[in-house]
């Protein structure tokens, strides 16, 4: 299959120091290794980029960052030769991926990443017409479904890992305190410095977000230090830093609204705390940092589920699923209007 995977807002060149570089990479590359021609067309700003490229079997055009010229650029290289399936990678990317692929005449997958808010009426439009839907949870593909988007249209596919950079073996970034919490994408307002004040003897330390800038080897040794890591939010980047740090072997706690993540088996895989109780937070870090051995059993049944449900070739296996359904529905009109 020739795969056209675009990504207006990250290259995968840029993999080492940008978490959303990477995935893009990664999935590339997964694609690849099961034998599809895979075209990555990112949009970029940075005149050292190269404008084409290959790495790991894929091959990379950069575009205009400008959606306009993206889009005219876009098409423009499509009449040498057109993809099977376009597969917008991020919320930014769906619109030129949508024009793109109407131009072309050619089925346009969307991605629909959990971010906890209502959908809008342009990202309904957009989810509508395309081929397929990819939900990274099955909490997003619910909220596709109750605004009105076919349910066959829609596949729940989650982020993936790399489970051989992020492993619990590796070095560890040095600490002083005898504990270390990783915050994952953002801590709490105030720096999380309500919840720090109340853990003694502890480091806390943010992974991603608005925290320093990290490569990923660099990310997995900060993350396989930290005895426990926190994830406050529902970004795309915090779903990956969650299988990241399980991947580490550290155990996860989420504070998130409603129950646990997809990725979550609370209780087996790492703990859930309901969004807005941080009492009852700060209460569960204090009592992992204080128990080890529960620890240790959380973290190596977080890296067992990572190894099974979320390596990026079982990812790259259930997408190639995607595109099939995609391609065999899209000359079936969804008709119908938003459901209430």
């Amino acid at each position: 299959m020739k795969i056209a995977l675009v990504s207006l807002d990250a290259s995968p060149l840029t993999a080492d120091v940008d978490s959303r570089g990477l995935r893009v990479a990664e999935l590339a590359a997964a694609l690849s290794r099961q034998r599809h021609e895979v075209n990555v067309y990112a949009g970029h700003s940075d005149p050292a980029l190269p404008e084409q490229a290959t790495a790991n079997g894929y091959a990379v055009t950069h575009l205009p960052s400008n959606p306009a010229e993206f889009v005219d650029e876009l098409v423009a290289q499509w009449q040498w030769g057109k993809p099977d399936v376009v597969h917008s990678l991020s919320s930014s990317s769906s619109l030129v991926s949508s024009l793109s692929a109407r131009q072309a005449e050619v089925t346009v997958v969307q991605t629909a990443h959990e971010s906890g808010e209502q959908l809008t009426s342009d990202e309904y439009a957009l989810y509508r017409s395309a081929g397929g839907v990819i939900a990274t949870t099955g909490r997003k593909a619910a909220a596709l479904i109750s605004a009105g988007v076919r349910r066959s249209r829609i596949c729940v596919v989650p982020p993936g890992v790399d489970t051989e950079l992020f492993q619990p073996d590796g070095s560890d970034a040095p600490r002083v305190p005898p504990h270390r919490v990783a915050w994952l994408g953002e801590p709490l307002p105030g720096n999380g410095s309500g919840v720090a004040d109340l853990i003694p003897d502890t480091e806390f330390a943010t992974v991603g977000g608005s925290g320093p800038a990290r490569s990923a080897r660099s990310r997995a040794a900060l993350l396989r230090s930290a005895d426990v890591a926190v994830c406050t939010g529902l970004s795309a980047e915090q779903e990956s830093l969650t299988l990241e740090a399980m991947s580490c072997g550290v155990p996860v706690v989420e504070f998130l609204p409603g129950g646990p993540s997809d990725m979550m088996v609370h209780g087996i895989t790492g703990l859930h705390v309901r969004q807005g109780d941080v009492l009852r937070l700060i209460r569960t870090l204090r009592a992992l940092l204080a128990a080890p051995t529960q620890r240790e059993l959380l973290g190596i049944l977080a890296r067992d589920r990572v190894c099974v449900r979320y390596s990026w070739d079982r990812i790259a296996t259930d997408v190639i699923h995607s595109y099939d359904e995609a391609l065999g529905s899209h000359l079936v009109p969804q008709t119908g209007g938003r459901t209430r």
